[in-house]
């Protein structure tokens, strides 16, 4: 029986320390991001996206957190990246539709991933360009 634990211990302690690097990276990031913050954009703007560069991706995180997850779409069409969300609330329904362009250094191997805290982060690997 000893044994037995001792595989769930390990199985566990695996997950755990994969959930606090998540944890930890998205912190880092937001951080960056919070420095990074892109003063040419409108102030309306602002309060949608967010928008950093490094030297192997884009990344642009939305605060998601009013969306049930089951009711955010993220798309790309076109090198356009497009994302839609809905809830409903009592008598209120409530829409939204994001959309933009990657830039063109950017590859469209995109991933999108929601974090627990509701900030839905969409990366795109910078294409590598033959000289």
């Amino acid at each position: 029986m000893p044994l037995n634990f001792n595989v769930m211990r390990r199985h566990y302690e695996k997950r755990i320390k994969e959930l606090e690097q998540q944890v930890l990276d998205t912190s880092r990031l937001l951080n960056i991001l919070k420095k990074e913050r892109s003063s040419a954009l409108p102030l309306k703007e602002k309060k949608f996206i967010n928008y950093m560069q490094t030297d192997t991706h884009f990344c642009w995180c939305f605060d998601m957190t009013e969306f049930p997850v089951g009711n955010i779409k993220v798309e790309l069409r076109n090198r356009r990246v497009q994302i839609f969300a809905h809830r409903q609330r009592q008598d209120q329904f409530m829409v939204v539709h994001r959309q933009f362009q990657l830039p063109e250094l950017a590859d469209i191997g995109l991933t999108a991933k929601l974090s627990a805290t509701g900030i839905l982060t969409i990366k795109a690997p910078l294409r590598i360009i033959a000289d």
